[in-house]
């Protein structure tokens, strides 16, 4: 009887095993069941600094494994195309909260899907869902457009990720020579400049919110469009405006050899790009700036419309007739700024402002800052009771509300402590001088000192940093901000040994009339203009 009921107990407890594993196999042939539970993609959140586009989601499986996030919609990528993975163990019926981020133009590029991919332990079972960005990543990238090609001067800062010192348009540190010495190319290739005036990194909306470089190449008469950020000294331009082609169909003469017309330009000076994507180039020489719709993703493209004269035929400054505001000597250049173009009319001595984008050929300034009128053009120093009192203005910056003015005539930049919205609105200080009635470079010194300017060209910020390209002493100046008194001490230099030398150099650590500046994280890009190159150099703090 004792056998019996043992071999009893055996077959039960086989029969119980048998069930066990019966189960176990069900359940792992048993389809998963998924499930999101919230995300943010509606309305994702992204950094300047970074160009990162983040949102959270929470979700959950009736399984125990493991579970991955994927740019994209394929769970058996290995890599997330253009992002990074975020991965981890998911517990039966536990909610998971996640954070993602992605880089927005790796975003445009490579897709607006995320996918939750989830597999159990023993990678029997998968299941996966998808989520679709909406309007709200428009709108982020909208924003992030804004915010990078709304500021003046050279756009936004960056981040190329960078880790060392590069130049760019040269075969060397040592050099200098234009068009990259005639070499590899032709004598007018892709990767070799002359005179570079300017430089700025924008977002192209029209081109899946990539972040471009622009160089005005002023002495070849043309403007370098890079279709990303390059890295090193071979890079090349992608797209070349105001000639046909890089090396074929160019001429060194100015207006492509030709009359003046919509694809040439006599010394182009500055470029920048507004947050719907607008490209405004200043043609110095032939006394406007020309406006395209887009930017160009094609060789010798033509501008759209024009701004200082009444056709995009005519060069005359002024059109040659008297001041007015739809008149133009010399741009220097022109940027949108918080919804507002900002026109620096050099020979001119104002900066001509349009509240909105001119639709249509030789359109009118909205006011003028630096002159009592859009009809005055008198040059002046004492901001505080003259309206007249800018000299030759080169260049516009502003950092969140404040707007910096580099007057280069006058050998000091002017701070607005307030975008202005008015005419004959006045400086609140100065930078370079003591007050407003003292036009001379380096204060009128024999050298230059840690307060003094000559001719500055470029200004920029980043974080409490502000810096200026001090052309003639050439050298970048970086102060403290915020500015909030006259005649602010310089904190650090590059491009001299010290203070008080201004000598120009040829070699990695100094300049030749410095011009247009962008901050990069830890280092910033330097237009050396004498010297054909840009040189991407670590801050000295």
């Amino acid at each position: 009887m004792k056998a019996r009921v043992a071999h009893l107990v055996a077959f039960i407890a086989i029969l119980a095993g048998c069930g066990q594993y019966l189960h176990q196999f069900a359940d792992e042939d048993r389809e998963i069941t998924l499930e999101i539970l919230s995300d943010t993609t509606a309305s994702p959140t992204f950094t300047v600094a970074t160009r990162l586009v983040g949102f959270d989601i929470t979700f959950r499986a009736d399984r125990t494994g493991t579970y991955r996030i994927l740019h994209g919609t394929n769970c058996s990528a290995t890599q997330a195309a253009g992002g990074t993975n975020v991965s981890g163990n998911i517990l039966n019926a536990v909610t998971v909260a996640a954070t993602i981020s992605l880089p927005y133009d790796d975003l445009a590029l490579h897709g607006r899907q995320i996918t939750v991919c989830v597999q159990d332990v023993a990678a029997y079972k998968t299941a996966s869902l998808t989520k679709s960005f909406g309007t709200g990543l428009d709108t982020v990238l909208s924003n992030l457009a804004t915010q990078y090609n709304e500021n003046g001067g050279g756009g936004a800062n960056i981040n190329s990720g960078t880790s060392t010192e590069f130049f760019l348009f040269q075969t060397a540190w040592n050099a200098v020579t234009e068009n990259r010495g005639n070499g590899t190319g032709g004598p007018y290739a892709a990767n070799g400049i002359d005179s570079p005036y300017s430089h700025g990194a924008y977002i192209d909306p029209n081109h899946g919110y990539r972040l471009k470089y622009f160089v005005a190449d002023r002495d070849n008469h043309r403007v370098l469009i890079f279709n990303s950020l390059p890295t090193g000294s071979a890079a090349a331009a992608d797209v070349v405006v105001g000639q046909a082609g890089f090396t074929t169909g160019f001429t060194t003469a100015a207006n492509a050899g030709g009359a003046i017309s919509a694809q040439g330009f006599d010394q182009p000076q500055h470029v920048s790009v507004s947050a719907t994507g607008t490209m405004f180039v200043t043609d110095l020489m032939n006394h406007r700036v020309l406006i395209y719709n887009q930017v160009p993703q094609s060789n010798g493209a033509a501008a759209n419309l024009v701004i200082g004269q009444p056709l995009l035929t005519t060069g005359v400054l002024n059109n040659g007739t008297l001041v007015a505001p739809a008149r133009l000597n010399s741009p220097a250049a022109a940027s949108m700024i918080q919804g507002r173009l900002y026109i620096a009319d050099q020979a001119n001595n104002r900066i001509m402002v349009f509240n909105s984008i001119p639709t249509g050929n030789g359109a009118s300034a909205s006011f003028a800052i630096g002159q009592p009128d859009t009809s005055t053009t008198t040059s002046g120093t004492d901001y505080s009771t003259q309206s007249s009192y800018l000299n030759s203005p080169y260049d516009m910056f502003a950092d969140q509300n404040r707007l910096y003015v580099a007057d280069g005539g006058n050998h000091r930049v002017l701070v607005y402590t307030a975008l202005p919205a008015a005419a004959d609105v006045r400086a609140n200080y100065v930078i370079g001088h003591s007050g407003p009635n003292f036009p001379l470079a380096n204060r009128g010194a024999a050298q230059p000192a840690n307060n003094s300017l000559n001719q500055p060209r470029s200004i920029v910020a980043q974080n409490n940093k502000l810096a200026i390209a001090d052309q003639g002493n050439n050298r970048i100046l970086f102060f403290d901000l915020p500015i909030n008194a006259d005649d602010p001490v310089a904190t650090h230099v590059l491009g001299q040994s010290d203070f008080i030398s201004g000598g120009a150099g040829t070699t990695q650590t100094t300049f030749n009339f410095v011009k247009g500046l962008i901050f990069d994280n830890g280092y910033i890009w330097a237009a050396d203009r004498a010297n054909n190159r840009v040189k991407v150099l670590q801050l000295p703090y």
